[in-house]
């Protein structure tokens, strides 16, 4: 109950922030404000990703172990910690809606496609859960690392477009 709780709280804060992001736009701040810093966002996120899977690439930084990270989260939460549990469950459904907030923000910039942009988010978030129950047995075998390398550089590339097309470059 508290992972649901804290996932229904994080969805709340993110639907805030879609509708505090719309009335800001609705006041007639001036578009290029909003590209630029979603696009900093980007590419704060997208750097940090990419630099973490290639500080593992190159050895720097040890390999998670996913299986291990997992039993030891379940540990503890079966201990009881019913606010470890709602943090966790909070921190993770926020900080990866956070990065679609902003991609379906930018997208929904231009000509103000708001509806069509959340409707979209929505969709792509079904489509992703019913796809990732498919395949999860091959995903499973997949590297981390690899993948984590290539969201690094897509978040990092919508950052740049974001940032440039803020500032004219275009």
């Amino acid at each position: 109950r508290a992972a649901a709780g804290a996932a229904l709280a994080a969805l709340a804060v993110l639907a805030a922030m879609t509708t505090a992001t719309g009335g800001v736009l609705g006041l007639g701040l001036d578009i290029r404000w909003l590209q630029l810093a979603i696009g900093v966002f980007l590419l704060l996120f997208g750097v940090r990703w990419l630099a973490k899977a290639v500080a593992r690439g190159a050895g720097l930084k040890p390999l998670h172990d996913e299986d291990e990270e997992f039993a030891e989260t379940r540990a503890e939460l079966a201990r009881g910690d019913w606010m470890a549990s709602w943090l966790i469950a909070f921190k993770g459904v926020l900080l990866e809606g956070l990065e679609v907030w902003l991609v379906v923000v930018a997208l929904g910039l231009h000509g103000r496609a708001w509806i069509s942009s959340t409707a979209g988010a929505l969709a792509a978030l079904l489509v992703v859960i019913a796809a990732g129950l498919a395949v999860r047995a091959p995903l499973q075998r997949v590297p981390e690392n690899a993948i984590k390398f290539a969201v690094g550089a897509m978040i990092t590339a919508f950052g740049t477009f974001w940032t440039l097309e803020a500032v004219g470059g275009a």
